[in-house]
């Protein structure tokens, strides 16, 4: 005899027939889910065990290689085709402590890590040589955001940014600027290029020959934190200085009964004689203001004025100050 077997999925299990050909018999049977899984369990639990095991590893291996972070200077790189980098701009003020610039820093918004400090990613970036294209970058979004606003700008608005030694090596920096400038009316904006010293200029010909080109421009060149880096004066004796920038930590000193404040004094001392002019950063509170607007410096910087802020807070600051100045010049009673 020859048997046909039927099966048949029912909301109870699965039904089993076994049915002759002739149909004179029929064996059947139901099984369960559960009669499935007990027979998996009883039988197969060696086996089930190890796939769950793999598969969680597979799954936690995958999950670490989809996560894991890429090197710095990948993201860099990757960070400079999404244009993450955002300026940052910190008031500058005059000795009548209004605002007649701002200080450029720029600052890495990862979408993972979120904001990422300046001095983990730029010296890569000089290193790397993506700095270039970085400066390129928020020098653009600096132009867009200002130009828009430039009414509440005062004529010969001082806006610095910081070059490294690797960028005086070509005129890239040189036609950023022109690009720049060339957007506003003339006399409204007056670059300043802050010349950093994490690394020495290797051909002071270049340097020299883009100097010069910025300075027919109309930018000026300032030596940033002056003092704490290998080659101040060697630039000063080399290239035409106009800004020498009294690092915070000289700035801290004032006041300080271990520490006197010898060194601000010799650094403004030899400014004047140079005749160039003098911006005091890390100026924090009234003890060091004072002190600083006694020895005539031009400029100043520092949390007692204000933080780095976003370009749309920036500018909202300067649209109040020139309302202010609008009103005095309407009132002057209202100076008092």
């Amino acid at each position: 005899m020859t048997y046909t077997t039927f099966y048949s999925e029912t909301k109870d299990g699965t039904f089993i027939a076994l049915n002759s050909r002739d149909n004179e018999f029929m064996i059947s049977s139901r099984i369960s889910q559960r009669m499935y899984l007990d027979y998996m369990l009883s039988h197969l639990y060696i086996s089930m065990y190890l796939c769950v095991i793999i598969a969680i590893v597979i799954g936690i291996n995958g999950y670490r290689q989809f996560k894991r972070p890429r090197s710095l200077q990948e993201e860099l790189r990757r960070a400079v085709e999404e244009n993450e980098f955002l300026p940052y701009l910190q008031p500058i003020v005059n000795h009548q402590g209004r605002i007649c610039g701002a200080e450029i820093l720029m600052r890495w918004h990862h979408p993972n890590q979120g904001f990422i400090m300046p001095d983990l990613f730029i010296p890569l970036a000089e290193d790397t040589g993506l700095i270039h294209i970085m400066t390129t970058q928020i020098l653009n979004r600096v132009k867009s955001d200002l130009l828009q606003n430039h009414q509440y700008l005062p004529d010969g608005f001082h806006l610095a940014i910081n070059i490294s030694p690797s960028q005086c090596n070509d005129l890239l920096f040189y036609k950023d600027c022109l690009s720049f400038m060339s957007a506003f009316p003339e006399g409204k904006v007056k670059l300043v290029a802050e010349l950093t010293e994490r690394e020495f200029i290797q051909d002071t010909g270049n340097a020299a020959l883009l100097f010069e080109k910025l300075h027919h421009l109309g930018v000026q060149i300032a030596l940033d934190d002056f003092g704490t880096g290998h080659s101040s004066l060697a630039y000063i004796n080399q290239f035409h200085i106009d800004i020498i920038k009294i690092d915070k930590s000289f700035t801290h000193l004032i006041g300080s009964v271990d520490m006197p404040s010898h060194i601000v004094d010799n650094v403004v001392d030899l400014a004047n004689r140079l005749n160039i002019d003098v911006v005091a950063e890390g100026v924090e509170n009234a003890t060091q203001e004072a002190y600083l607007k006694q020895r005539d410096i031009q400029f100043f910087q520092g949390y007692l004025y204000d933080k780095p802020l976003p370009p749309a807070v920036f500018i909202e600051k300067m649209q109040q100050q020139s309302d202010m100045l609008v009103r005095l010049q309407a009132d002057p009673s209202l100076n008092g």
